[in-house]
C-alpha cells in the first residue's frame, strides 16, 4: 500500500477529556502534507470512497500504517473507528492526542 494514495491519520482531539467517546478533530498527512480536518470532513470523504488508516510510531520510532479507519453509524451519529463494535464512540485505538 503506497502511503501516497491514503490519508494518515496520526493524531487525535478529544471534546469530552477524559471520557475520549467523540473526536473532533485529527491530523493526517498525505502527500507528506499534513493538515486538521474535523472529524465530519473525514466521515465525508470516507462516505465518498477516500481511504484513511491510522498513522503510529512503533516501539524503534518508525512510522507505521495501521488499520483502516471505518464510519460506524448508531441512532443516527456517526463514529470513526478501525472495528465495528456498537459502541457509541469514536476509536481509533491508541494515537497521540492534541
Amino acid at each position: 500500500m503506497s502511503q501516497l494514495e491514503n490519508y494518515l491519520i496520526y493524531a487525535v482531539h478529544y471534546s469530552d477529556e477524559p471520557y475520549k467517546k467523540h473526536i473532533t478533530q485529527v491530523k493526517l498527512t498525505r502527500f507528506n502534507v499534513t493538515s486538521m480536518p474535523y472529524k465530519n470532513e473525514v466521515v465525508d470523504a470516507i462516505n465518498e470512497g477516500k481511504k484513511f488508516y491510522t498513522y503510529y510510531r512503533d516501539r524503534l520510532g518508525e512510522w507505521q500504517v495501521g488499520k483502516q479507519i471505518i464510519v460506524e453509524i448508531i441512532d443516527g451519529e456517526s463514529y470513526i473507528k478501525t472495528e465495528r463494535n456498537g459502541i457509541k464512540a469514536d476509536n481509533l485505538g491508541n494515537l497521540t492526542k492534541f
